[in-house]
């Protein structure tokens, strides 16, 4: 299976939750959509630096009792 670089995968990762705020599940279920099926280590690790450089933010959802994440705008 060819690698994925980790620009295309924060591309696409900034492209799925630039639609709509979810879940880390979701994220992932979004990108698995796309035929990018990435390790579950690698995705949290890429999503926590995209955090960090504000790329991201997370939405607490109290009905659904968890963390939805939401982009904070597109990088094309």
């Amino acid at each position: 299976m060819p690698s994925i670089s980790e620009d295309t995968l924060e591309r696409e990762i900034l492209v799925c939750l630039n639609e709509r705020a979810l879940t880390f599940d979701e994220l992932r279920a979004c990108l698995e959509s796309k035929g990018m099926y990435v390790d579950g280590l690698t995705l949290r690790s890429l999503v926590s630096k995209m955090l960090r450089a504000d790329k991201l933010f997370k939405i607490p959802n109290e009905k659904r009792r968890k963390l939805l994440l939401r982009a904070r705008y597109i990088g094309r």
